[in-house]
C-alpha cells in the first residue's frame, strides 16, 4: 500500500495515533524506529496521513513493551485501547494469536 492508495478517515486516524503514541513515549522518529527495529522511513510512513501503512503485530508488541518500560501499558493509556483494538482487527489470525499470548504473558495472566 502506498501514498494515496485507499486513504480513509480511519487510516488518517491511525497515522495521527501512531505519532501521538511516539510523542507520548517521548521518542523522536529516529529513536522510535530504533526501538521498534524498523526504518526511519517506516515510522514516517506510519505517521503520514496520506499513507495506508500501519504497524503489524510484532511492532504492536514492541510498542506495548515501550509503554511497560515507562510504567504504563498501551491498553491503559487513554484512547490507546480503542486504537489498539482497531489495529488488532486488521491483523492476520496468526499475528492475533501471537499478540494475545504476548499480552497474557505481559500482564501475568498465563
Amino acid at each position: 500500500m502506498g501514498k494515496y492508495a485507499h486513504v480513509t478517515d480511519d487510516t488518517r486516524k491511525t497515522a495521527r495515533k501512531i505519532k501521538q503514541m511516539r510523542e507520548e513515549l517521548g521518542y523522536s522518529i529516529t529513536e522510535f524506529s530504533a526501538k521498534l527495529g524498523v526504518s526511519y522511513n517506516t515510522i514516517k510512513n506510519w505517521e503520514d496521513t496520506e499513507q495506508t501503512n500501519e504497524p503489524g503485530g510484532t511492532q504492536l508488541m514492541k510498542i506495548q513493551d515501550l509503554y511497560k518500560e515507562k510504567g504504563h501499558t498501551l491498553l491503559t493509556s487513554g484512547s490507546s485501547l480503542s486504537f489498539f483494538i482497531e489495529l488488532f482487527k486488521k491483523l492476520p489470525f496468526s499475528s492475533k494469536r501471537k499478540l494475545i499470548s504476548f499480552l497474557e504473558e505481559s500482564i501475568g495472566d498465563k
